[in-house]
């Protein structure tokens, strides 16, 4: 949890079990967090190309992330809160701080990751069961290497 002040008074915000009832957020989290904003391009892109793609659609959605974020962190502990009186207040904090959506989408991250968002959600888990995953088809993907460069043995014991 997280004390902010903003027009002199403090609010907490704080990603427990008010902020999983949010869908889109935990989504719009598991595609940065995963990096599949950089895996969805087309077959026909170069690596450098969906690199530069996906981070400018990314870039693009993260007001719309801090939005269910701030949202979402507020909802906690300031009961009826809306989802405007929220953004009214995001902006707020934003202007009194001098932030840019990039510096507060990581103060939120930083929240969710010390209240245990991720795992409350089971991204974590899902990210640990992708990684084994692919570890384990990356495994089976190893190809034989040919032996015909080796002598053959004939002798005898």
């Amino acid at each position: 949890m997280k004390t902010i002040e903003i027009n002199g008074k403090a609010y907490d915000i704080e990603f427990g079990f008010g902020a999983v009832d949010e869908k889109n957020l935990i989504q719009n989290m598991f595609k940065i967090v995963s990096g599949s904003y950089f895996f969805n391009r087309g077959k026909e892109e170069s690596m450098a190309a969906a690199m530069m793609n996906g981070t400018a659609e990314m870039v693009a959605d993260l007001p719309m992330i801090c939005k269910q974020a701030f949202y979402a962190g507020l909802k906690e502990h300031q009961d009826g809160i809306s989802y405007d009186d929220a953004v009214e207040l995001m902006k707020s904090y934003m202007k009194e701080n001098k932030l840019s959506f990039n510096a507060m989408y990581q103060l939120l991250k930083s929240c969710m990751e010390e209240d245990g968002f991720f795992e409350l959600t089971g991204i974590t888990e899902m990210m640990m069961e992708m990684r084994k995953e692919q570890d384990t088809e990356e495994v089976k993907k190893i190809p034989k290497t040919p032996q015909d460069h080796r002598k053959k043995s004939t002798g005898t014991k």
